[in-house]
């Protein structure tokens, strides 16, 4: 019985997922995906005698070990980075909470065949993870053929040391494994079009980094919404359920033409909510609702290609043509 109610319910889970139009076949993207862990090669070096393996540390990994790198002064830099109290506690803990570090690693690779489908000309990038020091500017940095990932940048919200460093639990709550695939096609996709966002009014500021949640969302099509905006499910339901509250308040306040950022920050930006009477509303709420409006557009508009979206197709124009309902 068990068995056939498993049966059943996948059948309903995929019939659901069918309907997404985001669930494009990627089976024909067989690319070769690099994910290279340079964490657990470098603190797994011996540092007595690090020199010895330097040539294959710079073949593995030229993002990290380049140039002179068998002078004194790089091999001494290396052996005191290693050999730093806080980057030995940050890697353990990294040893811990990735440990099943393979399942992610899938979903990375899943989401760069998606991105290789949708953009088939762009490279696909050499994935790195290392310990960054704690490095919470930028968990994750991308250039045109690489992106480094800072594992000890995602070791969960209340990680003792994100505390210490001062980091809001507002902030944190996305430094969690579960978030990071998201996050780095969030990186990616500001990497190469954050340059076409355009607009100085918060809608225009919405629609625009709708877009990139709409990127987000096309090249992790089996994500929930919650997931890619790290919300909890507490703040999720209530975007969902406030959405057209939310609209009103946008639009009565006269929000929505507002070009006074700090005015409008807290819609677009994290923070710890949006209205200090719903404590359940969550910052970026104002993004969510940009997504909502791109995804109308684009149901709206089937032939449109999402790289057309990204980089030729203004934010009004999104609007316009999304004719916007929210969610009563």
């Amino acid at each position: 019985m068990k068995k056939i109610f498993c049966y059943l319910f996948s059948l309903l889970v995929l019939s659901a997922c069918n309907d997404d139009k985001l669930l494009v076949d990627i089976t024909e993207q067989q690319i070769d995906v690099s994910i290279k862990r340079f964490d657990r090669a470098l603190f797994e070096q011996d540092v007595d005698h690090i020199e010895n393996n330097l040539d294959l540390l710079a073949k593995d990994f030229p993002v990290f070990v380049s140039g002179d790198y068998k002078s004194n002064h790089s091999i001494q830099g290396l052996a005191e980075y290693i050999l730093n109290p806080l980057n030995q506690k940050l890697y353990l803990k990294s040893v811990e909470v990735h440990n099943n570090f393979e399942q992610t690693e899938k979903e990375i690779t899943t989401s760069l065949r998606y991105y290789k489908y949708y953009f088939p000309n762009k490279i696909t990038p050499t994935v790195y993870t290392y310990i960054s020091g704690l490095n919470y500017e930028e968990p994750i940095i991308v250039q045109d053929s690489f992106a480094l990932i800072g594992l000890d940048m995602f070791l969960g919200q209340k990680y003792k040391e994100y505390q210490n460093f001062k980091i809001p639990l507002f902030v944190s709550k996305k430094y969690d494994t579960k978030h990071l695939p998201s996050e780095l096609m969030r990186n990616i996709g500001m990497f190469h079009f954050g340059n076409q966002l355009q607009g100085e009014t918060l809608l225009e500021q919405m629609v625009s980094l709708g877009k990139i949640e709409y990127f987000v969302h096309a090249t992790s099509p089996l994500s929930h919404d919650s997931i890619r905006f790290a919300f909890t499910s507490t703040q999720m339901k209530w975007c969902t359920e406030r959405e057209w509250a939310l609209w009103q308040h946008l639009t009565s306040k006269q929000l929505l033409f507002s070009k006074d950022y700090h005015e409008y920050k807290k819609y677009i930006e994290d923070q710890p909510f949006v209205s200090s009477l719903e404590r359940e509303s969550p910052g970026r709420a104002g993004i969510w609702i940009g997504y909502r409006i791109v995804s109308q557009y684009m149901q709206n508009n089937p032939k449109q290609s999402l790289k057309q979206l990204l980089t030729v197709t203004p934010a009004m124009e999104v609007f316009q043509g999304s004719k916007y309902k929210p969610k009563n």
